[in-house]
């Protein structure tokens, strides 16, 4: 009889410890038990377990649909990526693989990992794809205390609690996606930026469930609106979202792994402490082809 993993710990406002996932060991039992945790507590943090590899994790989320890295847009977006930010890739620029490495540690003068000490704004994984990544996953290889928390707002509950007046303005609009604004450590912007158009009130494409699909990082504006317009509402946006009642904090631990929806949860993280070590590898986890017609209902 296969062993499910169980929750140990709830956090606020939401977030669940969850203890007994063997990752080495994928069944349909398990995956059903932490979809339907995950659609409950948004964000899953595993411990007490063996440090997965590979072959290992990509077995384990293969149950919960395609993985991104598999993807041809994942595969291009990271070929981009890796020209600009060479150790941003842990196998090194121009091959994608399972996992790639964020670190502001150097060893022997060669850089760990990809982004360094710099804050990363709101963002959800990949938005400025046209494939909706769904779950993302990131462990805590090596974490000193102190080196830098990560913070997820929930975006269904934004929409839900919304203004009747604001939400309104939402019915049948389109964000416009891009990650020109990146920039590399040396701070030269992302020129061959891919892009994307998603609904702003967008429907996650296997619950329904109706979230606030804008960011800080990738939404360039609205589809249709100008310059000024699109800037107006986005601000008034960010400004519901971002709310304090709407944000977890995660306090890493070395060994953790942090599974999240990427479609309802956006994530950030503020200027690391340079002193500090922080290096985390980052799984590419599951995309899924946006349903249009379903992201529209209303």
């Amino acid at each position: 009889m296969t062993k499910l993993p169980e929750i140990t710990k709830t956090f606020a406002p939401y977030g669940a410890e969850v203890r007994g996932v063997d990752f080495s060991k994928p069944s349909p039992e398990v995956t059903a038990t932490l979809k339907t945790m995950l659609a409950q507590h948004h964000v899953l943090v595993s411990r007490g377990h063996p440090t997965p590899n590979d072959d290992d994790i990509s077995n384990f989320f293969e149950g919960f649909g395609e993985l991104s890295e598999r993807t041809a847009e994942v595969q291009a977006h990271y070929r981009r990526l890796s020209k600009l930010v060479p150790e941003y890739l842990e196998n090194g620029a121009n091959k994608v693989g399972t996992r790639f490495m964020l670190s502001n540690v150097e060893e022997d003068g060669k850089k760990l990992g990809g982004l360094g000490n710099r804050e990363l704004q709101w963002h959800n994984d990949q938005a400025d794809l046209p494939r909706l990544k769904t779950i993302s996953c990131l462990e805590a290889i090596d974490f000193e205390a102190g080196a830098g928390n990560t913070f997820y707002c929930d975006m269904y509950a934004a929409l839900e609690t919304m203004p009747a007046d604001l939400r309104k303005q939402l019915d049948g609009i389109f964000g416009l996606h891009d990650s020109k604004r990146y920039k590399s450590n040396d701070g030269a912007t992302h020129d061959e930026a891919p892009s994307a158009v998603h609904p702003v009130a967008l429907a996650h494409p296997e619950t329904g469930r109706k979230c606030l699909y804008v960011n800080e990082s990738f939404t360039s504006g609205i589809k249709g609106m100008s310059a000024e317009q699109s800037a107006k509402l986005l601000e008034k946006l960010y400004a519901f979202a971002y709310r304090p009642e709407f944000i977890y904090e995660h306090q890493w631990e070395t060994g953790d792994i942090v599974i999240w929806d990427n479609v309802g949860l956006q994530h950030m993280r503020n200027a690391l402490d340079p002193t500090k070590r922080r290096t985390m590898r980052v799984f590419q986890g599951v995309s899924e082809a946006l349903s249009m017609p379903g992201a529209l209902a209303a």
